[in-house]
């Protein structure tokens, strides 16, 4: 039988070493940040969760996360293309400080 030496045939010490040289051989993956994603966590989300508490104080009720993070993700539609500009511009700016 052909197989694979076991882990208790080569002891802990190569196994972990295998292991170690199997995950330093791989790249690293590049992510993408959308700028819309950026606006939601920096400025659309916080200013959509404080709207909705002010709405709900006036009116009494609750409104779910969901409907919190469609609120907001409407108000970046509704940008303008130099207001998104400027969110995209930090988006590449920051991902080229985080690559280095």
């Amino acid at each position: 039988m052909d197989q694979a030496p076991s882990a208790s045939f080569l002891g802990n010490n190569q196994v972990s070493q295998v292991a170690q040289d199997g995950i330093s051989s791989t790249r690293p993956r590049k992510a993408y940040l959308s700028p819309a994603l950026i606006w939601l966590e920096e400025e659309g989300l916080p200013t959509a969760e404080m709207e909705a508490k002010d709405l709900m104080k006036a009116l009494g009720g609750e409104m779910d996360k969901g409907e919190v993070m469609r609120r907001a993700m409407e108000k970046w539609r509704r940008m303008s293309v130099e207001e998104k500009a400027v969110w995209r511009a930090r988006a590449k700016e920051d991902a080229n400080t985080n690559q280095k």
